[in-house]
């Protein structure tokens, strides 16, 4: 249905909003809108899953799908999450999600006082509440903001997506340099590959598989699958229980009058601080939490009840944490660019299905817009139905024993990867980097930056290309156009920022933390000092080690390529030379400053290991073993895929993780295994007609 022109504002918005109704409203659109929900919701309540990584395993089945009914499964999984994580966060004192850790300020100390009801239904209800305001913002939001882009050039693009880059690298980590410097490696890995106007293949080194590039895919599902399932069998390992359930037993939903009216002031200044906060790129769930609580905190009349259980807390997180989730949309679908990670993923997914989110969605792809938009009601209203009469049975999930989930979210990581192109080297790239994004975490590199520029990153190259080319070569074109003025100029405010903030961080991080540490008798606290003061190689050192005469042989092998013969304003060996230029600069200030080593994780209490792993040598009880022994099952796996077949593989992987990582009983891990990889199996074979490898067993 063609968007109608010329008539009031209010007609034609609801008027296509109906049609987008009549789109979702058939059977295969609400079931998988539905099972996007619901998905969403399971893993959110299942803390370390997330739902970067089910999307992201899921997107490889979504292949064949129409778009419109691909995309709303995943946006359901993507704003599901956050009603999920609320539940685990109030129940057990656990986020489900990294944007429901302010949850946990007042959601758990309600229910220690008995009020859990009152605080799974204020989520609940908020939840729905700020996801309804906003799909009507971005349904009257989203044409103007579209007007505006059709404005945009190719130089607007670039400073764009270029400030979209510097905001994720500044807003993403306590150590904002680092979130550049892992986006400008995503933008040095998207130049892997054929560069499109040229044909010229570039830093493959001989290796045919990466003439295409590598897929956002591969890399998504190892930083968001593998890393997870890495971390999740070293807190297994290291700490070895399961919080209490004392809390799930007995819980209500319902919500007085009182507490109602209580929390709807919240409810809407969450809602509008998040959407507000959620439409600017790099802003995601956890910066909204954050502005929302200490807002509402201010204009409370009793502040000092935040953190012991004041409901308006609960409230106002909750509000804003899904209306920030609603709002990274709008630059995804309005201007192309991807607010945070999994908006990235959508990304992708839209260039997948042969869609171009930017100012002319609405007007090429109108049907597809609306049905998103008209989807967004009705998965609140599902999540709704979904969350409150149905929360206790989500809270049992939690009792899967992590060691069988974390088998079954491999062998779904691995089925995604290679169900892509069928290409062994896909699944060793997939390991490689969800062994670089464990090492990243641990040393406080943000992934998510990184997947941004691989995604952004030819994009990014595209726009710079046509804007030498309007501009014969003048790099000054981003400086002489109004909007591309008033954006590179945040850009590279933006970028000082980082660097005040990353200068500022080195001088007073030994100071508080040893200050913090001494102060509160810790017993690390003389070795976390002397760690700090004697050890050179750091983990910042060595990646500024490892970076910098990388760098430099790339920037001689990118000069050394031969030239196209076709004219171009720019070769295709200044892009990626600029970036290693900007690699390098990141990593030097990396080099010279001192630091210690990665962050200790300190439990609050100090719980035993697990029965097995207590009684190891001291070599195989340490916790960083169990994420090796993690990536060691993988390889085998990966390597006897082919020759075994899936299913017996994948029964013998779920196995080792059962029995190496959290041991138990031998027969119930054997049963469960096979159980659940027959499931699997049968489930992906059989009803979606994946082909899988059959190996020994012939099927």
């Amino acid at each position: 249905m063609p968007l109608r022109r010329g008539l009031p504002v209010d007609i034609p918005v609801w008027s296509n909003l109906l049609h987008g109704f009549g789109i979702v409203f058939s059977l295969q659109n609400l079931s998988l809108l539905f099972v996007g929900v619901l998905l969403g919701t399971i893993v959110g309540v299942m803390p370390g899953l997330g739902s970067l990584s089910t999307m992201a395993i899921l997107l490889p089945v979504t292949f064949g799908m129409d778009p419109v009914a691909a995309v709303i499964m995943l946006v359901g999984i993507h704003y599901g999450s956050s009603y999920g994580g609320s539940t685990t966060a109030i129940l057990v004192n656990i986020p489900g999600e990294g944007s429901s850790v302010m949850t946990c300020m007042d959601g758990y100390p309600m229910a220690k006082q008995g009020r859990a009801k009152a605080a799974l239904a204020t989520s609940a209800i908020g939840s729905f509440f700020a996801g309804t305001v906003s799909a009507v913002l971005l349904m009257f939001l989203a044409e103007p903001i579209s007007a505006l882009g059709m404005k945009f050039g190719p130089p607007e693009y670039f400073a764009i997506m270029f400030l979209a880059l510097t905001m994720v690298g500044s807003l993403s980590t306590e150590a904002p340099l680092k979130g550049l410097f892992m986006a400008l490696v995503g933008l040095l890995l998207a130049t892997i590959g054929i560069e499109r106007q040229s044909g010229q293949v570039r830093f493959t080194f001989g290796v045919e598989q990466l003439t295409d590039g590598i897929h956002f895919i591969v890399v998504a599902i190892g930083m968001f699958g593998v890393t997870v399932v890495m971390n999740e069998s070293q807190r297994i390992r290291k700490f070895g229980f399961k919080p209490p359930r004392d809390q799930i037993r007995g819980v209500g939903l319902w919500i007085t009058w009182t507490e109602l009216k209580q929390s709807f002031m919240p409810y809407v200044r969450g809602s509008f601080l998040g959407f507000a906060t959620g439409v600017l790129p790099g802003l995601g769930g956890m910066t909204a939490t954050l502005l929302a609580y200490g807002v509402e905190k201010q204009v409370s009349k009793h502040p000092e009840q935040f953190g012991k259980g004041a409901i308006e807390g609960v409230a106002t997180v909750e509000a804003s944490n899904n209306a920030a989730n609603g709002a990274n949309l709008v630059p995804l679908m309005t201007l192309g660019i991807p607010g945070n990670a999994s908006t990235a993923l959508l990304l992708g997914a839209f260039i997948m299905y042969g869609l171009k989110p930017g100012p002319l969605l609405m007007e090429t792809n109108p049907d597809f817009f609306w049905a998103v938009v008209a989807s967004l009601y009705i998965g609140n209203v599902m999540l709704l139905i979904l969350n409150l009469p149905l929360v206790n049975l989500f809270a049992k999930l939690l009792d899967v024993p992590e060691a069988l989930l974390n088998g079954l979210v491999l062998a779904l990581c691995v089925l995604g990867v290679y169900t892509r192109e069928y290409l062994m080297t896909d699944l060793y790239l997939m390991i490689a980097f969800g062994v670089l994004g464990y090492f990243a975490e641990k040393y406080k590199y943000p992934v998510a930056p990184l997947l941004l520029g691989l995604v952004l990153g030819n994009l990014l190259e595209q726009a710079l290309l046509r804007s030498m080319s309007v501009s014969n070569g003048d790099p000054t074109i981003f400086f002489t156009r109004s909007i591309s003025l008033v954006i590179m100029i945040a850009a590279l405010i933006s970028l000082a920022y980082s660097l005040r903030k990353f200068y500022a961080g080195k001088r007073t991080t030994l100071s508080t933390e040893a200050g913090h540490a001494l102060a509160a008798g810790h017993p690390v606290a003389p070795a976390v000092s002397g760690a700090m003061s004697k050890r050179w190689l750091t983990a910042d050192r060595l990646a500024a080690v490892l970076t910098i005469p990388i760098g430099v042989v790339l920037i001689f092998v990118a000069l050394q390529a031969p030239r196209p013969n076709i004219p171009m304003v720019i070769g295709p060996h200044v892009w990626p030379i600029c970036i290693l230029i900007l690699l390098i600069a990141c990593a030097v200030p990396l080099l010279l400053w001192r630091r210690g080593g990665e962050t200790k994780e300190v439990p609050l209490a100090s719980p035993p290991l697990t029965a097995g792993a207590a009684g190891e040598s001291s070599w195989y009880a340490k916790p960083a073993m169990a994420a090796l022994l993690t990536v060691a099952g993988l390889l085998v796996y990966t390597l006897l895929l082919e020759a075994l077949g899936f299913l017996l593989c994948t029964i013998l992987l779920v196995l080792y993780q059962t029995r190496v990582i959290q041991q138990g009983h031998w027969v119930r891990n054997v049963a469960t295994a096979v159980i659940f990889s027959l499931v699997l199996y049968f489930g992906m074979t059989k009803l979606l007609s994946v082909k899988l490898p059959v190996g020994l067993l012939g099927w």
